[in-house]
């Protein structure tokens, strides 16, 4: 997977790939090369394409400055970094295919479509996944929406009219981690229907949507308990610190 706690945090409300990101190589999980001229490349959301759904690759090839010296180890991963020395490591993976120890003088480069990015985990989908590289996964308009049943990809069995949330995910703060493991975000206030004008079938699903009607759902869950049925003048609720948004991490 290769996502680390700082993309984690960006995707949630930054997108990791919207912004410049800074490309390394690495040798193993803890070792990035170094010496020999090695620096980082700087990279820009336009030097992704959408490989597939929830996936970014580098569009055109990646050159690092040429070895100084030979390289010692081989490139067997590719990182993404939050600046061009130091900073946060956002995301890393293996290679596509392991590029051999650079030489003095030669070309050193991962081609394109090499490095490839994805986001998965906490009950996030493949377009919530491509949110959270481009966008942020609660940042923006976001909607929330009811479900008599799971509602899959495309928003199934949704009751009622969509719930707008404020913009840019002011309403979403980090929650504690249940694990080393993870990163979530919650609600920090009450998020509410307004009162109902029409009775709601039995709801046991909410889901983030990325539009008022016919969004794509970007993150669904079950209801812990379901609720009773919403009938006409009642308003239904998600109470503060109700609703987690997460993330597996690294």
């Amino acid at each position: 997977m290769g996502l680390k706690r700082a993309g984690a945090v960006l995707g949630m409300k930054g997108g990791i790939l919207n912004r410049t990101v800074h490309v390394g190589a690495k040798s193993s999980t803890s070792a990035e090369l170094s010496g020999n001229a090695y620096a980082r490349i700087a990279a820009a959301l336009a030097a992704w394409t959408r490989a597939a759904t929830g996936i970014s690759q580098n569009t055109a090839a990646l050159a690092f400055p040429i070895p100084t010296g030979d390289y010692a180890a081989a490139a067997t991963r590719a990182a993404l970094y939050s600046a061009a020395t130091g900073g946060n490591e956002l995301w890393d993976e293996a290679l596509v295919a392991v590029k051999a120890a650079p030489k003095s003088g030669a070309v050193f480069r991962f081609p394109a479509g090499m490095v490839k990015v994805s986001i998965v985990g906490g009950a996030i989908t493949a377009a919530g996944s491509k949110a959270a590289q481009e966008e942020g996964l609660v940042s923006g308009n976001r909607w929330l929406t009811l479900h008599t049943s799971a509602p899959g990809t495309t928003g199934a069995n949704q009751a009622g009219a969509a719930i707008a949330l404020p913009a840019n995910g002011t309403i979403f703060s980090d929650h504690p981690s249940p694990g080393s493991g993870k990163y979530s975000v919650r609600n920090n206030t009450l998020i509410s229907t307004g009162v109902l004008m029409a009775d709601l079938a039995d709801t046991t699903h909410v889901a983030l949507r990325d539009a008022a009607s016919g969004g794509a759902v970007l993150w669904s869950d079950a209801y812990d308990n379901d609720p009773s049925d919403p009938a006409v003048g009642d308003t239904f609720t998600f109470a503060a610190n109700m609703l987690i948004i997460g993330f597996d991490i690294d």
